[in-house]
C-alpha cells in the first residue's frame, strides 16, 4: 500500500483505538457484530486498496489522487470501514440528535471529531451522494466523505445500487468499503454471525415453512434467477426475513456475486467469486435434510476462532 504520511498514519493508529473503545463501552453489541467484523472488513479494504493503487489506470501525473493525495484516500477509505458499523440501527434504531450530525450516523460523527476530522454541519449524507465532495476535493481528510461511504455500505438501504455520484465520476474506489463488507457477510465469517446473532437474539426462528428449500447449487441459483426481485422486496420491508434461511435467500446470496462492472477492483472481485461456497452449502443442507445443520455451523465457527 502507498506509504501515510506521519499525521495519517496517527489518525489511523488513533482510530482504531476509538472503535475498539467504542465496543468496550457498548457490551449490548454481539460479538458477532462487533470489533472482530469490523478488524476483518478494515483488513478486506487494506488488500482492496492495494489492489486499487496498483492499478496503474488509478495512478498518473494529472490525476488529483496520485502521490502525497493518494494517502488521502487510503485513509477516508479505511476509516469508513472502520466506523461503518458504528449506528448499526439493530442496536441504536433511534438516531442521536446531536449539533454534529442530526441523523443516523452521530456515533460515527463524533467519533470522527474526537480525531480531528470535521464534519459539516447540515451538508446531506446518503443517497445518490453530494458531488461537491469530488469537486472540491482537497488535501484535508474528510468527514463527509467518510459519512457519504458509510451510508453506501448497507445492504438493506442500498442493495448492489451504484450512486449516481459514483457513476458520474467513476470514483468506484468509494464503494470500497460496501464491498469489503459484503465479503464478511456473504464469506464463511458472515454465515456464522448471522447465526449467532438469530441465537443470540432469538429474534426469529431458523428457518419455517416458507424457506427455500432447493437440494443442490443448480437448483439455488435458478430460484434465485427466477425471482430477481428478491433482494428488492426484502429492501422494501425494510430489510426483514420471516427467518435465517429466508435472510440468507432475501439478502445474501443476490449480493454474493456483484458485477465486475461495478466492482472494478481485482481483489475484491476474486475473493467475491470464492467467498460464497459457505453460505451455498448451508443453504443446500438445509434444503436436503429440512432443517439448519448446527454441527455444521459449529465446526465452521470453530475454524473462524
Amino acid at each position: 500500500m502507498t506509504n501515510l504520511i506521519p499525521q495519517h498514519a496517527e489518525i489511523l493508529t488513533k482510530a482504531v483505538e476509538l472503535v475498539q473503545a467504542f465496543y468496550l463501552d457498548h457490551p449490548e453489541i454481539k460479538v458477532s457484530h462487533g470489533w472482530k467484523h469490523v478488524h476483518a472488513v478494515w483488513k478486506h479494504t487494506q488488500q482492496a486498496l492495494i489492489s486499487y493503487f496498483h492499478n496503474d489506470e488509478n495512478i498518473n501525473e494529472n490525476d488529483s489522487r496520485s502521490s502525497w493525495s493518494s494517502s488521502k484516500i487510503s485513509i477516508e477509505i479505511q476509516l469508513a470501514s472502520l466506523l461503518h458499523d458504528l449506528d448499526d440501527r439493530k442496536y441504536f434504531p433511534k438516531p442521536k440528535i446531536t449539533r454534529l450530525l442530526p441523523n443516523k450516523y452521530s456515533n460515527a460523527a463524533a467519533l470522527l471529531e474526537q480525531l480531528g476530522i470535521e464534519v459539516i454541519e447540515g451538508l446531506p449524507v446518503g443517497g445518490s451522494g453530494n458531488d461537491t465532495l469530488i469537486k472540491n476535493y482537497s488535501d484535508r481528510i474528510s468527514g463527509h466523505i467518510i459519512l457519504q461511504m458509510i451510508s453506501w455500505v448497507s445492504c438493506s438501504e442500498n442493495g448492489n445500487l451504484v450512486p449516481k455520484l459514483v457513476q458520474e465520476t467513476g470514483a468506484y474506489h468509494l464503494l470500497i468499503p460496501r464491498w469489503a463488507d459484503r465479503l464478511e457477510a456473504v464469506g464463511a465469517r458472515g454465515v456464522v454471525r448471522c447465526y449467532q446473532y438469530n441465537k443470540e437474539q432469538q429474534s426469529a426462528p431458523l428457518f419455517s415453512d416458507q424457506s427455500p428449500r432447493p437440494k443442490n447449487e443448480q437448483e439455488l441459483w435458478f430460484l434465485l434467477q427466477s425471482n430477481p426481485n428478491r433482494l428488492h422486496d426484502y429492501m422494501d420491508r425494510g430489510g426483514t426475513s420471516t427467518d435465517m434461511i429466508s435472510h440468507y435467500y432475501d439478502k445474501l446470496l443476490p449480493v454474493a456475486k456483484p458485477p465486475k462492472s461495478i466492482v472494478r477492483n481485482q481483489y475484491l472481485e476474486t475473493q467475491a467469486d470464492l467467498g460464497a461456497k459457505h453460505l451455498v452449502e448451508v443453504c443446500v443442507r438445509f434444503g436436503k435434510s429440512g432443517t439448519v445443520d448446527k454441527d455444521y455451523m459449529d465446526q465452521l465457527a470453530m475454524t473462524l476462532g
